[in-house]
C-alpha cells in the first residue's frame, strides 16, 4: 500500500496534468497500482500514467537547504531507465498509451535545479509515449517529449 505523503504527491501531478496540459482527455481517472492511473478515455482507450520521483545523486545523498543540485540529462535518463524494465508489466492492463511523469520538488530527496532547456534534451523515453516534468516546488508541468 502507498504511503498518505506519497498518494498526495501523486494526486496533485494528477491536478497539474489536468490544469496545465493543454490536451489533456476528457477522462475518468482510476487510481491503480502499476501504473499509478489509469485514464479511461473512452471504452477501447486507456492511456497509464506512472509517477516516479528523479532523485539527486550528490555525494551526500541528500542535498542540504541552503546547497542545490543541479539535474543532468544523465539523471532525467536514469530516473526513465529505472521504469522502463516495468513496461511490460504496465502493457498487461492493456494500454493504448503510458505517459511517465518525473516528479521534482516533492521532497529533500529529489530537490534540485533542472536543465534550462528541457525541450532540447535528447532522452530515450523507452516506448513511454510521453514523458513529463512535474516541478512539485514550481507547481509546473514541463515536457521533456511529446
Amino acid at each position: 500500500m502507498k504511503n498518505i505523503s506519497k498518494l498526495t504527491v501523486e494526486s496533485r501531478v494528477i491536478e497539474l496534468l489536468n490544469t496545465q496540459l493543454k490536451d489533456f482527455p476528457v477522462c475518468r481517472i482510476i487510481p491503480s497500482e502499476s501504473p499509478d492511473y489509469v485514464l479511461q478515455v473512452s471504452r477501447h482507450y486507456r492511456i497509464g500514467v506512472e509517477i516516479t520521483r528523479i532523485s539527486s545523486h550528490k555525494t551526500a545523498g541528500i542535498p542540504s537547504e541552503n546547497s542545490s543540485y543541479r539535474f543532468t540529462v544523465a539523471d532525467i535518463q536514469k530516473a526513465i531507465d529505472r521504469k522502463a524494465d516495468k513496461s511490460t508489466l504496465y502493457q498487461k492492463n492493456r494500454l493504448n498509451e503510458i505517459w511517465l511523469i518525473l516528479v521534482t520538488g516533492s521532497d529533500q530527496v529529489c530537490k534540485g535545479i533542472l536543465p534550462v532547456n528541457l525541450n532540447e534534451m535528447h532522452v530515450n523515453p523507452h516506448g513511454f509515449r510521453r514523458v513529463l516534468l512535474a516541478d512539485m516546488e514550481k507547481n509546473k508541468l514541463m515536457v521533456i517529449t511529446n
